[in-house]
């Protein structure tokens, strides 16, 4: 500064100067600091002086255009009892002066001058002049105080600054003409905290050309109106439009000694309903409709002019139409990410740290402080916080990223959870008017926003809150979509399925992919029918309790599969993992499966997508159909609308193929959610049905003992048939009865009507018996009764088997007679699902239909014939004997001799029914056996039947003899045969002429051990 002001002081002057030096020299320095002894910081009136000697006229208007006055009375501390002499006390260095928020100066105003041209010796035009300056300097003239005048410039401002004012103060000396004046230069900075401007002067002078000086008061005078100060293109300084609170303006003095002081004044602004406020607005996509779209919104407010500027907007409000939303894309492959407070800084000075992944648009701000114009910057998203789950930054700067002046704002989004519609919100804006806000979104396959699904025209609305405190203004205007009209209502979803592997009968893994092309509707409901045979084992996972499948929180053992899900427009659609869970059912369904995906937009967490479906069985072929009523198509207003949905059931042990390898279809009924239905489906095929082994084990029990066995009895029957893992499943079922068992006729006028059974109402009398099923696709085996129905224009009543359970089939029995008169049952279709065991029960007795023909227990053969188609294709056929409970063995028993003492027996055993596995005789009372070696001795025993070299083993006591066969054989005759001396007699029994009764027991295959008596006269051979 002692270069800048020394130039053009004539060298006789130097003399002159010296002299005064040392005239002021010699007092030692005082330690007091210098302070404010007076400070006005007030609007004031174009007549009204700018001092601290007078009382300025204040003109306090809210947003009046009028004079700025900052006047200071400043002491140095100089030595008091030396006439305050300058030089002996501190000085001020520098100038920190802020001005009230909204208090602001338009460099816009006049013309501007360059800095060099301001430093030079011919100074700025008068054009480029703002305001006034003037200056009370000691020390110039010895022992007296000199006012000193001067100008404020407009001077181009440079790097970060928002302008940049020159103060050129003229010095007038006596006798020294041509004296340079002093020039100070401030530059003024947006404050980021509040907008305000804050002003430095550095290097306030203490000497001027060698001499000590002290500057006592300061006035400096910002003009304010044109009208007053005529050289202006505009008003220069106007009132802050906030009327709730003083406008304090503040300055800070830092002394040559680093001492530092300061001083404030302010006033209420006033009159501020009656301010003009008006805006504009405007919001621009690209005209795409159903699409990630760049969104630019647009507020501006008209050029300031005088008397008054128009109210500063304290906060706004956009509000989009409804069609245009958050789009999930922005989203996709992790491209969007948050911006923390801390990275953001709002309230500091430095540049925002966010990464990148959270730049989502552009902010660009127009005020009249900016003499270079706009300034623009970056938005991100910003990460949420309790109450603020949705938020942006938008930071602007003018200068360099390093030492840039910023504005910085925080706006809060919502978005309506029933539409999408989104609402921003910007609050706390400061207190500087703007001519242009603009609010801009970045486009591209990322979008942040998705435009309307149809064209036409949308009305967007923006509401503006001034500082003033004046009602909000709200203005809209429309926003045109006119490109990629096509009709929303299309809808072509499709379907694509496999199974891996599609062995038939094997544990696979069943991929369904649904999909619908981009710009259609969006599936809402849906019902996925898988083809009969491609199940899954219910058995396999637990079942998560619907209480917790609603919130998505299910264990993991109920986990069954995963999912991948794609949402959103455009061609890069976010990707949503989550999980399949088997859920317990509801509403009579066997289970159910519940879809859960973790939703993130970003650093938003959106929580769980939870999509509920129920697993229902369909009556006709027992096949499985998934039915998602409700597919959700927002999160918390964002949308999740399904553009593809690939669900894996892939829980080893969890699905199966069919056992059927005919060509079938995965079907779906696809429903939109702007009421369109769609059908799709996908072809499915089980291979390797040749491989698979089917040789059902077919058994049979006649029950109710020889009683119902016999002769126009009425037996009990039970037939099971029984598989093992890994066969074919079965599709038709013949059993053939034996010639011995028919249909009593007195008894058909039982049978219940099929209209009456659909409808649920048969008496019991209809219920022939019951029936069980067990399928590892259950943990529970199914059962239920066995009905005998008549069916209009069947000659014969059919049988309805109902399985009852969470997998409930129910089966139709058809009956016929074979050409042998022999009755046939025929059971089709059996839809296919693997059963590892069948029982097919008939009551017997008074509830019995069926009737012995003849006597079943004195049937060599009571055989049934079955055969049994599968649905991989081969049959098969079985038979088996029935096993009659109750029947006992025919048996002859002769004695001889018994009259002697020495009696022979012949013991024949026919095991006509069960064949035999023990055989005992026991003899009556003065009969007793000798001794076990000699009663071997005489013993001869034969078994038809047994494996060759088997023998049967012979236990005797005293009164019994008793033969087994051979452990896990059996035989269809025992004989046993005594010759005599194996018997001793008693003379009684010998004498007596009574029949004599000997006990035979007998054990038999399937059925419980029998006792009979064996009556034999005396005498007899």
């Amino acid at each position: 500064m002692s270069a800048l002001l020394g130039r053009g002081v004539p060298e006789c002057a130097l003399p002159v100067l010296a002299g005064a030096l040392i005239l002021l020299g010699g007092a030692s320095p005082a330690s007091a600091a210098v302070r404010v002894d007076k400070i006005v910081a007030k609007p004031v009136t174009p007549a009204s002086s700018c001092s601290t000697n007078s009382t300025p006229t204040v003109s306090p208007q809210s947003g009046a255009y009028t004079d700025f006055c900052l006047a200071l009375a400043l002491n140095g501390g100089g030595d008091p009892e030396l006439g305050g002499i300058p030089g002996l006390g501190d000085d001020a260095r520098e100038m920190r002066i802020s001005l009230a928020p909204g208090q602001i100066g338009s460099p816009r105003a006049s013309a501007t001058c360059a800095p060099a041209k301001f430093r030079s010796s011919g100074g700025c035009p008068n054009s480029a002049q703002v305001g006034s300056v003037s200056a009370a300097v000691e020390g110039l003239v010895p022992l007296t105080e000199s006012l000193l005048k001067g100008k404020v410039f407009n001077l181009d401002p440079a790097g970060t600054e928002a302008a940049r004012l020159g103060l050129q103060i003229e010095v007038v000396l006596p006798g020294l003409p041509g004296v340079p004046a002093i020039k100070l230069e401030s530059a003024i900075r947006l404050r980021a905290d509040d907008g305000g401007l804050d002003a430095t002067v550095f290097d306030t002078p203490r000497d001027f050309l060698g001499i000590p000086i002290e500057v006592r008061r300061l006035g400096l005078r910002l003009w304010g109106s044109k009208s007053a100060h005529p050289t202006m293109r505009e008003g220069f300084t106007s009132n802050p439009t906030d009327c709730s609170k003083p406008a304090v303006s503040r300055v800070e003095i830092v002394s040559y000694r680093g001492d530092v002081t300061s001083a404030s004044d302010g006033y209420t602004p006033t009159d501020c309903g009656t301010l003009p406020y008006a805006q504009t607005s405007t919001v621009i996509g690209n005209g795409q409709a159903d699409a990630p779209t760049p969104m630019t919104a647009e507020v501006r407010v008209p050029a300031p002019s005088e008397p008054r500027v128009f109210a500063h907007v304290k906060k706004a409000k956009l509000v989009l139409p409804v069609g245009y939303e958050l789009s999930p894309t922005a989203a996709s492959d992790g491209q969007l990410a948050g911006c923390t407070d801390a990275q953001f800084d709002r309230f500091g000075t430095g540049p925002a740290r966010c990464p990148e992944g959270s730049r989502i648009g552009e902010v660009e701000f127009d005020s009249p402080v900016l003499l270079k114009g706009a300034i623009k910057g970056p938005i991100f998203m910003g990460d949420p916080i309790p109450g603020k789950p949705l938020r942006f930054f938008a930071t602007a700067a003018l200068g360099p990223e390093d030492d840039a002046v910023r504005v910085k704002i925080e706006a809060v989004a919502t978005v309506d959870p029933a539409t999408g519609q989104l609402t921003t919100e910007l609050t706390g804006l400061p207190p500087v008017p703007f001519t242009l806000f603009r609010f801009s979104f970045r486009g591209g396959p990322n979008a942040i926003v998705a435009s309307p699904r149809s064209c036409g025209t949308y009305t967007e609305q923006t509401t503006a809150t001034p500082f003033s405190g004046q009602a909000p203004t709200s203005t809209s205007s429309q926003i045109v979509v006119d490109q990629n009209c096509e009709d929303p209502n299309r809808f072509a979803p499709s379907l694509g399925a496999s199974t891996d592997p599609p062995q038939a009968g094997a544990d696979t893994s069943i991929i369904t992919t649904l999909e619908r092309p981009d710009g259609h509707a969006r599936i809402s409901s849906a019902i996925v029918r898988l083809p009969p045979g491609l199940l899954g084992r219910l058995g396999a996972a637990a079942q998560c309790p619907l209480a917790q499948a609603a919130t998505g929180d299910c264990p993991a053992e109920t986990k069954v599969g995963s999912v991948v899900a794609t949402a959103g427009p455009g061609p890069a659609p976010l990707r949503l993992g989550g999980e399949v869970f088997l859920t317990q059912g509801q509403g009579g369904d066997p289970a159910g499966l519940t879809i859960t995906a973790l939703a993130r937009f970003g650093p938003l967490d959106l929580g769980k997508v939870v999509v509920p479906g129920r697993l229902q069985v369909r009556d006709a072929d027992k096949g499985l159909n998934l039915v998602v009523e409700n597919v959700p198509q927002r999160q918390q207003g964002i949308s999740t609308a399904i553009r593809a949905l690939e669900v894996r059931l892939d829980k080893p042990g969890f699905a199966l193929n069919a056992t059927n390898c005919a060509p079938q279809q995965i079907t779906a009924t696809l429903g939109s959610d702007l009421g369109g239905t769609a059908e799709v489906a996908a072809p499915y095929q089980a291979v390797g049905c040749e491989n698979l082994p089917y040789a059902p084990k077919l058994s049979a029990v006649i029950s109710g003992g020889a009683r119902e066995a016999a002769e126009n009895g009425h037996p009990g029957l039970t037939t099971t048939l029984t598989q093992g893992p890994g066969e074919a499943n079965t599709k038709r079922v013949e059993l053939v009865l034996p010639a011995g068992i028919s249909i009593d006729s007195t008894r058909i006028d039982r049978a219940c009507p099929l209209a009456t059974f659909e409808a649920g109402g048969c008496e019991a009398r209809s219920i022939l018996g019951r029936a069980s099923a067990t399928t590892p696709l259950l943990l529970e085996p199914l059962s239920g009764p066995v009905t005998m129905v008549s069916v209009p224009g069947v000659p014969l009543p059919e049988l309805r088997i109902q399985l009852n359970g969470v997998l409930p089939i129910t089966l139709a029995g058809r009956i016929t007679f074979g050409s042998d008169q022999r009755l046939i049952t025929t059971v089709e279709p059996v839809p296919d699902v693997p059963l590892s065991r069948f029982d097919l029960s008939f009551n017997g007795g008074a509830d019995s239909v069926l009737q012995a023909g003849r006597n079943l227990c004195a049937e060599s053969s009571v055989a049934f014939d079955g055969t049994f188609l599968s649905q991989a294709g081969p049959s098969y056929k079985a038979k088996t004997e029935a096993v009659i409970p109750g029947c006992g063995p025919a048996a002859t028993l002769r004695v001889s001799s018994l009259r002697r003492g020495r009696p022979s027996m012949d013991l024949r055993v026919v095991g006509a029914r069960n064949r035999l596995r023990t055989v005992q005789l026991v003899v009556p009372r003065g009969m007793e056996f000798q001794r076990a070696a000699v009663v071997k001795k005489r013993l001869r025993v034969s078994a038809s039947g047994l494996k060759k070299g088997a023998r049967a083993r012979i236990t005797v006591t005293g009164q019994s003899i008793r033969v087994s066969v051979p452990s896990g054989q059996s035989a269809k005759v025992l004989r046993v045969r005594l010759r005599a001396g194996g018997v001793r007699v008693s003379p009684r029994l010998r004498r007596s002429g009574a029949r004599l009764s000997f006990r035979l027991n007998a054990s038999q295959v399937g059925t419980a051990n029998t006792r009979s008596t064996l009556r034999v006269r005396p005498g007899a051979r």
